[in-house]
């Protein structure tokens, strides 16, 4: 059984149903910006998600099965996950100790703190790519295909171009960007990961300066390790992908081209500023703009690799 919107936004109701299996001392709803489902922090260390969809409750447990099967697996913390039938359907998981890590937060930690975190990102994506054949196996895994249907370039650049928020110098970046984009590549094999590394899924320890761990894995997904890194670059910077990369190179033997990495991040964003206009989409857009100007526009995202 489902809950309804307004039976998840009334905590009283959320209290009801929970209480009946957890002693609880406070509760709040959390993560408003979820797609999938309705999610609650329960006594500050418990967080309980109910699908939205029918199709959220089967994502929901496809992830339980790969939280199961990487257990053990990964260096960094993931949530442990369980599933509850009677009388929601919800899933729960103890809450990884920490907060939030920004680019700002990021850029204010010392040297050494900042590469590590550079090396912690880069082995858990090379540790989940290393069970790809072994997972995929076992579990249905989707492949992730936002960019393949997101807008068209010719779309982006012609609503752009009408759009008073972009001045003729942002229209010529954006149009440059576009020159001989092409988001298939299929010399290149899909691999398992999770793509969603972004500030809110990341618990930081504070004290410690560095990862505890990392969250939600809702997005789980075949698809191309590049993809992956242009995920994370909707939060983080051309610097942070850059040194992110060069360990991840480091241990697969490997060249990703940052700059085309840049080009898939910024079409994302184009994409998710036409459908909801936010300003936050808006600031992120100005600010890759700035990143390219500052680089002469020496920039073409499928330029040949070395």
């Amino acid at each position: 059984m489902l809950l309804n919107e307004k039976q998840a936004l009334n905590l009283d109701n959320i209290y009801s149903i929970l209480s009946k299996k957890y002693n609880i001392s406070n509760i709040r709803y959390c993560h408003p910006a979820s797609f999938n489902s309705f999610a609650y922090e329960v006594n500050e260390d418990l967080i309980i998600r109910f699908p939205k969809y029918k199709q959220s409750m089967l994502k929901l447990s496809t992830e339980c099965q790969i939280l199961k099967f990487l257990k053990d697996k990964i260096s960094l913390k993931i949530p442990e996950t369980f599933i509850n039938l009677q009388p929601y359907f919800y899933t729960t998981h103890k809450k990884i100790p920490g907060t939030p890590l920004t680019q700002e937060k990021l850029l204010q930690l010392p040297k050494n703190k900042q590469e590590k975190f550079y090396a912690d990102i880069a082995l858990f994506i090379f540790e989940l790519n290393s069970y790809t054949n072994e997972i995929s196996s076992q579990i249905d895994i989707p492949v992730w295909d936002r960019i393949e249907n997101s807008l068209k370039p010719s779309e982006v650049e012609n609503l752009i171009l009408k759009d008073n928020n972009f001045s003729k110098i942002d229209y010529h970046v954006i149009k440059n960007m576009y020159k001989n984009f092409s988001p298939n590549n299929e010399k290149e094999k899909l691999k398992f990961s999770h793509f969603d590394i972004i500030s809110r899924n990341l618990a930081f320890d504070d004290k410690k300066q560095e990862l505890n761990g990392i969250y939600d894995f809702g997005n789980f997904s075949l698809g191309l390790v590049k993809y992956d890194f242009c995920q994370i670059r909707l939060d983080f910077n051309y610097n942070t992908i850059s040194e992110i990369s060069r360990y991840y190179n480091k241990l697969c033997n490997s060249k990703l081209d940052i700059d085309e990495i840049e080009g898939y991040a910024l079409h994302l964003m184009l994409s998710l500023y036409l459908k909801f206009r936010s300003n936050h989409c808006l600031y992120k857009i100005k600010e890759f703009i700035d990143s390219i100007k500052a680089r002469n526009m020496n920039f073409n995202p499928t330029r040949e690799r070395e």
